[in-house]
């Protein structure tokens, strides 16, 4: 007798290739509508951790002290400040002139974090512009001289170093982004 082989070849389908592939495409579009949600879900929370933390600003933006150091910045002038910072620093300072410099420094301090939060993207540059911008340039028209002096006195660059970055910066936004002082503000600022 003589072997005889018979070669078949079966053709049909190769499921297990269909379920890798299916199963393929099934992580892709579930990986794909996850990083979708995740996107939505991060800029949710960027504007929630935006609205917190204006919030916030804003409660000591309008702190009746902070008001007051507005007020206090505008009617003195940068000369004036300067000249309380150089008495300040002097060998004698006096205790009526660390007073008045700690009611003055309370805006630029504040206007200081804003661009400590800048420079840390915690907060976008529209945001404070449409919140604060204009009090901030008109801010540092007044302590642009007065930082200076500052900076000179101590031998410290980083003097309202941020406050200076985040006013150039708002300088350069068009003025149909920034807020503007509204009757209402004039009016707080006044009280």
């Amino acid at each position: 007798m003589s072997a005889f082989t018979i070669s078949v070849h079966v053709t049909g389908t190769d499921w297990a290739a269909w379920v890798a592939a299916g199963a393929t495409v099934l992580t892709a579009l579930i990986l794909g509508a996850s990083a979708f949600l995740a996107y939505f879900g991060l800029r949710d929370a960027k504007r929630t951790r935006h609205g917190q933390l204006i919030t916030a600003i804003w409660a000591r933006y309008d702190d009746p002290r902070v008001r007051a150091s507005r007020r206090l910045s505008s009617a003195y002038g940068s000369q004036r400040i300067v000249d309380l910072i150089d008495r300040l620093l002097s060998d004698n300072p006096t205790v009526a002139d660390a007073v008045l410099y700690e009611q003055f420094s309370r805006w630029p301090s504040l206007i200081e974090m804003l661009g400590v939060l800048y420079d840390e993207q915690a907060l976008d540059l529209d945001v404070i512009a449409r919140a604060w911008g204009i009090h901030i340039v008109d801010a540092w028209q007044v302590w642009q001289a007065p930082a200076r002096r500052l900076r000179d006195r101590r031998g410290s660059p980083i003097v309202f170093a941020y406050f200076e970055q985040l006013a150039d910066k708002l300088a350069a936004v068009p003025n149909e982004t920034m807020g503007r002082t509204t009757e209402a503000d004039q009016a707080a600022d006044e009280t």
